[in-house]
């Protein structure tokens, strides 16, 4: 049989059926997954197999005091400090990969616990150096605890952690501990100050495309009882105690945003770590083939799928693998595939295949 197509870095060109040159066409830098077209002469059988493809980059949570600090997407530096008055004063600053944002991008300032609003416990505002944020404790309404400094900039979020034990205040320990009827151990533990427990960074090294009915899977080491939150475009794919693997098909094309977000038992939980980026999602490219008016063909889809439609300029033709299918007339014609329902642990949901069919005398 004759090679009707396949995938390289080169430019596409047009093949004739009735010819025995090779077509070779390109992918984008993206390609993931490429198919084989094999092909007989006119009344043979096309066949498509599938290639395998490169797996996404691994998952890595790494605390603030091992390794370099990571400069991708954007972070708070410091991003935790601690508070032992009231009164106390810190400043951090926001960057984007490496670089300090304008103050004027940050647009939101909040504090939140346990899913609360607790801003009213301090004061929030850019200071005067790029990326500046200033958090103030307040004399009259700061209470034990940690809270989470939610900044905005430009449509998106980062945290920068407060702790504030406020072990600077007479029997401030001993107070709070009898008012929650625990032992000043305890909350010491809760509280942080027996064992300090680092804000932690999740990194993610995510391919910048995918292909349409690809799933998206990503896993996360993790420590017992963390909840977590998978988004994407703002929505919740995916959450849980322990909801550390994500497994999501891809079935709408174009740009979008993925965020997960790790926490302390519950959704109200204490936020540990976060990240956000994007990835795009593309058509498979379409194959230019030519066939003769009148002349019986076979094509074949890639096997791995138990239900198959094919389809002629939007109508359908015919299902399962396997298709026979005639062009009485000469003209431009649309043929497409969809294979569905995959193997167990497939790294497809679907595919769709398409053909741009020259119809000839």
């Amino acid at each position: 049989m004759l090679p009707l197509h396949h995938f390289t870095s080169g430019p596409r060109q047009a093949w004739s059926a009735n010819s025995a040159r090779t077509l070779r066409f390109g992918l984008p830098f993206m390609a993931l997954l490429a198919a084989v077209l094999v092909a007989a002469p006119a009344g043979g059988q096309i066949q498509t197999e599938p290639l395998d493809r490169p797996e996404p980059q691994p998952v890595q949570l790494r605390p603030d005091d091992v390794g370099p600090e990571v400069s991708e997407g954007l972070r708070v530096e410091p991003s935790r400090v601690t508070f032992h008055t009231r009164g106390a004063r810190a400043e951090v600053r926001v960057l984007r990969n490496g670089q300090f944002v304008p103050t004027d991008s940050i647009h939101s300032l909040a504090a939140f616990a346990t899913g609360s609003d607790y801003s009213r416990m301090f004061n929030l505002r850019t200071g005067d150096r790029p990326g500046s944020v200033i958090i103030e404790g307040r004399e009259d309404t700061l209470e034990i605890g940690t809270y989470d400094i939610r900044i905005g900039v430009n449509g998106e979020e980062t945290y920068a952690v407060v702790h504030a034990p406020l072990t600077e205040l007479p029997d401030t320990l001993e107070r709070e501990a009898e008012r929650r009827g625990i032992d000043v151990q305890t909350l010491k533990q809760e509280l942080g100050l027996s064992r300090e427990a680092p804000r932690a960074h999740l990194s993610i090294s995510l391919p910048s495309a995918f292909y349409e009915g690809q799933i998206l899977r990503l896993g996360l080491g993790h420590e017992p009882g963390r909840y977590f939150q998978w988004f994407i475009n703002g929505e919740v794919v995916h959450e849980g105690i322990g909801a550390a693997n994500l497994a999501h098909p891809l079935d709408e094309t174009g740009t979008h945003s993925l965020r997960v977000e790790e926490r302390r038992e519950s959704q109200q939980g204490h936020l540990v770590a976060s990240w956000e980026g994007e990835f795009d999602v593309l058509e498979m490219p379409t194959a230019d083939w030519s066939v003769t008016a009148g002349r019986e063909f076979a094509i074949e889809a890639p096997a791995g799928y138990t239900a198959y439609t094919w389809y002629v300029d939007g109508r359908e033709v015919g299902s399962g693998r396997s298709l026979t299918h005639t062009f009485e007339q000469p003209g431009q014609r649309r043929l497409e595939c969809v294979a569905q329902t995959p193997d167990e642990d497939a790294m497809w949901a679907y595919r769709r295949i398409r053909w741009n069919v020259n119809v000839t005398n």
